[in-house]
């Protein structure tokens, strides 16, 4: 089962103070409990991998998951030829996992 957690939170978790990491439990999880996930270590913040490997396009929104025991970033983008693309991206190590690209 995916975890979906919006790009306002995730963008309020990368700005929030550190918390000791809780138990996690349940779907939700509240922008405290993944800037603990951030300073923890567990994941990266979004922000820093996309400068690593930045997008060639238009950002529309990105959601955080935990995917078969995986955090994954789920980004959507317009390219600069106007393809929509949803890009998962291992929240860990940065790695793209998967572009699907669809035409609008």
């Amino acid at each position: 089962m995916k975890t979906l957690l919006s790009i306002t939170a995730v963008t309020a978790a990368l700005t929030a103070g550190a918390f000791s990491l809780p138990v996690l439990a349940g779907d939700d999880f509240s922008a405290d409990e993944i800037q603990q996930l951030v300073t923890a270590g567990i994941v990266q913040p979004l922000d820093s991998l996309l400068q690593a490997k930045p997008l060639t396009g238009k950002l529309l929104d990105s959601e955080l998951e935990r995917d078969d025991g995986r955090w994954v970033y789920e980004v959507k983008w317009l390219d600069e030829e106007g393809r929509r693309h949803e890009t998962e991206i291992d929240a860990n190590t940065g790695k793209w996992l998967d572009d699907d690209i669809k035409r609008r």
